[in-house]
Parts: C-alpha cells; structure tokens; sequence
C-alpha cells in the first residue's frame, strides 16, 4: 500500500456530538467489526476501558483501523470533555510529524532522522 492510500485521521469536538458512534458504525460498514456497538451498552471498540465505559464518553485518545475503497484509514477517536483537553491536544504532534513525514517520504533515512528530532513535548507549540 503506497502512502497516498493511506489516510490519518482524528475525529474531535464536545462530548455528546457522536465521535465514537460515528467511528463504530464506519468499523461496522467497512466489515471490519461484525456487530455494531453502542455507547449506552458500553460494547464500542474504542471505549473499552472501565471509566469510558462507567462515564459513557471516551476518556482516551485511541486509535483503530479500517479498509475503505482501496484506502486504510488510521482513525483516532479523541475525548471530549473540557478537562480531558490534553489527552485530545497529545495526538496532535503526532498527526502532524506523520503527516510532515509522509510528504518527505516515510522510507527516507532524511524523513526518519527529521522525525525522531522533532520535540517530544507541546512546551514551544503555539496554538
């Protein structure tokens, strides 16, 4: 698969506004689940955990993954609640340095190096 059939994607917004509903049913469509699951019933791929399950909305940014027209799509499924700010504002580096690499060419000795120089803290990112 080269690069340009690859996607990365982070869905964001509020608690409530149906990220991880969203993610479920596009898991469920592309077949890469076969049961569809909900929030209410606490049986969602990327609501596992005991709290998102307990709070009912994601409490961690995860990761999955799905096959669409000749396209993987790397999807991240963020929380939305106010003070779980950070854990959602964490992925955006890393979003960005695969996205910066992948225009350099992710197989390049010049791309790997440039990456893994990158800072590994938000300390000097503005916003």
């Amino acid at each position: 698969m080269s690069q340009h059939e690859i996607r990365n994607i982070a869905f964001v917004g509020q608690t409530g506004t149906g990220k991880t509903s969203l993610i479920e049913r596009l898991l469920y469509e592309s077949h890469a689940i076969n049961n569809l699951g909900h929030v209410e019933d606490g049986d969602t791929i990327t609501d596992f955990d005991d709290q998102s399950i307990h709070y009912q909305h994601s409490v961690e940014a995860t990761p999955v993954t799905l096959s669409w027209h000749k396209h993987q799509m790397n999807i991240i499924d963020t929380p939305g609640q106010a003070e779980l700010l950070g854990r959602t504002l964490s992925i955006f580096l890393r979003l960005k340095r695969q996205h910066w690499c992948s225009m350099q060419g992710l197989q390049s000795t010049k791309c790997r190096n440039a990456c893994s120089s990158l800072p590994s803290n938000r300390k000097n990112a503005r916003w």
